[in-house]
């Protein structure tokens, strides 16, 4: 499914179109619709914690969400060895609108959502032997 940025992700402005492919109800991934870099690995936060945020106005308005769209909130995950190592950016979730295939980047502010952090270590919310 190819969804339209309308807010990019920080640091690849040139991107427009990302394909999403589903791998499980915790886990996808994006890639450049057109091919090449980026890609990420997305998981989704509520699987591991109680999570929530504002979605700002103006995403609201560029991506044409309504009370009853079917949105999709991941966050994009830094992947590290051991798995468990691996970092989520709380303060970043990318959000899809699945009815319209618009998605945007939405950036917290960390002085309002300051139990978010940018680079979270899964190791926090997976029990691991």
């Amino acid at each position: 499914m190819v969804f339209e940025a309308k807010y990019p992700i920080l640091g690849f402005e040139n991107v427009l179109n990302y394909d999403m492919q589903v791998i499980d109800e915790n886990f996808s991934t994006i890639k450049n619709a057109e091919g090449g870099m980026p890609a990420f690995t997305l998981v989704n936060p509520f699987a591991l914690r109680n999570y929530s945020f504002d979605i700002p106005v103006s995403a609201k308005v560029l991506m044409d969400i309504k009370d009853d769209s079917n949105l999709l909130i991941y966050l994009i995950l830094i992947i590290k060895n051991p798995f468990n190592k691996s970092m989520a950016n709380f303060l970043a979730p990318v959000v899809f609108n699945v009815d319209n295939k618009t998605m945007a980047q939405v950036v917290l502010d960390e002085n309002i959502y300051v139990d978010y952090l940018a680079a979270e270590p899964l190791s926090n919310y997976l029990a691991v032997d």
